[in-house]
């Protein structure tokens, strides 16, 4: 069994950092393929667990089956003052950890936002981004880590458990504070993923069509009763829907994309996808909308609705992005539609977007900021 491992690596501009459960995953494309990943486990140096951030949830729900733990532990013990390292008395680091910049799971550290990808059961590879598998995998594992590695004492606490109630002893000390462990799942950590995955750019026009086929029409009266779809709605989905024209960098990425807020005096604001040759760059339609959701908002005027559609008119779940932008700044009350996979239209709150791993018994845990 082998256990990728990644930290979060920060930038001059935070827009550009990269978070630990990404990084770890990428390490799984320069090994032999695996089967499946059986788990991922997250540590901190922070007192309580940490979930994985937005952007990496969305990037696990791509490459992870939904049922995939995610194992999030805490410290059990108060961040060091003026430092983000903290060392437990009764582990050492090992002989790879300096000129590894230290931290690596296993290096008898605890560093914040490690993170630890757990495979088995190798196989033979699938094509890059197929979208079948997380991209890569494992060879045979190598000779396991001390019994005292961090990672090796959290998955021995978390064997056999299904539920967020497992504990571990920080440091192996007698009387040492319990280090809080929960326990979730990526499709719950990231409910609605995008419904493309990662897949071949002609496979993913044709899910599209076939989304498009058996998708409910919102301009179905029966519907907008059921999902209770307001004055205007149907409306704004239709202009949304055409503004997916604008979107229409095809040579760079086949699918567009389009979104419209929908305010409480009736006004509407639309915006599509500015696509970039680096897809990070990228700047999704949701996000787009967030200066006129603020401004808007100071003036009292309230963002009753926001869609995000395709160019075959199927309904999206906002990216991670947007679920950020709006579950931090004010807008989680906001009604999202959404197709699910088997056409059916669903209508939540923007706050729901983001359901957080089980809490422990002395703090939830608590998306990474």
């Amino acid at each position: 069994m082998a256990r990728p491992t990644g930290t979060n690596a920060e930038a001059s501009t935070i827009g550009s950092s990269i978070c630990a459960e990404r990084a770890a995953m990428c390490k799984l494309r320069e090994e032999s393929n695996c089967k499946r990943v059986t788990k991922v486990v997250v540590v901190t140096d922070h007192q309580h667990p940490l979930a994985p951030g937005v952007l990496c949830r969305e990037f696990l729900s791509a490459h992870l089956c939904p049922s995939t733990p995610v194992i999030m532990s805490g410290s059990g013990e108060a961040i060091v003052p003026g430092g983000l390292l903290y060392e437990e008395p009764n582990l050492k680091p090992s002989p790879d950890s300096a000129k590894n910049g230290g931290g690596a799971t296993g290096s008898g550290a605890l560093v914040a936002g490690e993170a630890a990808v757990d495979t088995c059961g190798c196989e033979a590879a699938p094509p890059a981004g197929d979208g079948r598998h997380a991209g890569a995998a494992t060879p045979a594992a190598a000779s396991p880590s001390p019994s005292s590695s961090c990672d090796t004492r959290i998955l021995a606490a978390s064997a056999g458990k299904g539920e967020g109630e497992g504990r571990v002893q920080s440091g192996g000390n007698e009387g040492a504070a319990p280090a809080p462990v929960d326990v979730s799942t990526v499709g719950q950590l990231y409910p609605w993923k995008n419904m493309y995955g990662v897949t071949e750019r002609g496979e993913q026009l044709k899910l599209g069509f076939l989304a498009q086929q058996k998708a409910e029409e919102l301009s179905d009266p029966n519907l907008a009763e059921r999902v209770g779809l307001e004055s205007g709605v149907v409306e704004a989905y239709d202009a949304a829907w055409r503004a997916t024209a604008g979107d229409d960098k095809d040579d760079i990425h086949p699918i567009r994309y389009a979104a419209v807020a929908l305010f409480s005096d009736g006004e509407a604001e639309i915006t599509h996808q500015l696509k970039a040759f680096e897809y990070g760059a990228s700047l999704d339609p949701v996000t787009l909308l967030a200066p006129a959701m603020m401004r808007r908002a100071k003036d009292g005027i309230r963002t009753s609705w926001v869609l995000l559609v395709d160019q075959f008119g199927n309904l999206h779940a906002p990216f991670a992005q947007a679920r950020t932008f709006l579950s931090e700044h004010g807008f989680g009350e906001t009604k999202v539609a959404i197709h699910e996979a088997g056409g059916g239209v669903v209508v939540i709150k923007a706050k729901a977007l983001l359901e957080v791993a089980p809490e422990s018994d002395d703090q939830p845990a608590q998306a990474r900021q």
